[in-house]
């Protein structure tokens, strides 16, 4: 009884150890956690085009959170060489880095949506640092409208549009709401509408040139008539 006893109480401690390896330190845990669960998305925009000019920046910001998040763990751990305060402004200064790469992504977004970039929409969503919850609908709207035109996208974007299959239940799929027929028909019809202006605009623009330069070796031809005649 007691050597079952024991067994237990060791596996529980083992367990602790082993499952708080994988949590994010609970002191300012408010702060921390933000900072801790973005780090490994932040690091991954080093891989992206747009993000190159960063790279100074995401390598050292990646390993002061590494560090950071080792001085919550001591402090947790009643490590008297750390104070909170400290530990505290480090996260404060972190804080700030990792709202200027949120915000910068959620820039991208929206200029992806506006300019109709659909790589620079997909590095955006697939970073998983914009708000999908608070733009659902509008990459829904977007990836309908140029889904012919999407060649690959990750697994969030997929999720988003396609639902996804859960780990532990491989064989049931949840499907997310999508949008109404009606509504991805008139993406569809806006975005054909649009590409039809804009050739409309440039072969206006085309003969508009065109009728221009008659014009001018017109009148260069009459000047040459006036010019003989007078002569």
């Amino acid at each position: 009884m007691y050597k079952l006893l024991f067994i237990l109480l060791l596996l529980t401690n083992l367990y602790s150890k082993t499952d708080n390896v994988t949590q994010n330190p609970v002191v300012y845990a408010v702060l921390g956690d933000t900072i801790y669960n973005n780090v490994k998305k932040i690091q991954s925009l080093k891989k992206l085009q747009e993000f190159q000019v960063y790279l100074d920046e995401i390598l050292p910001y990646v390993q002061e959170v590494k560090e950071t998040k080792a001085m919550g763990y001591k402090i947790e751990e009643g490590d008297a060489s750390i104070s909170k305060s400290e530990y505290l402004a480090k996260l404060r200064k972190l804080s700030k880095t990792n709202d200027f790469f949120v915000q910068e992504v959620r820039r991208n977004f929206k200029h992806a949506l506006k300019n109709e970039d659909n790589k620079l929409f997909v590095h955006s969503v697939d970073s998983g640092l914009v708000d999908v919850k608070r733009y659902e609908k509008d990459i829904r709207k977007y990836y309908y409208a140029h889904e012919d035109e999407i060649e690959e996208y990750g697994d969030i974007l997929s999720m988003i549009v396609n639902g996804y299959k859960s780990k532990s239940k491989k064989k049931k799929k949840k499907v997310y709401h999508c949008l109404s027929k009606k509504e991805i028909q008139d993406a569809k019809i806006k975005r054909i509408r649009q590409k039809d202006k804009k050739k409309q605009e440039a072969l206006y623009r085309a003969l508009e040139a065109e009728l221009i330069n008659k014009k001018v070796n017109i009148r260069k031809v009459q000047k040459k008539e006036l010019e003989s005649t007078s002569n």
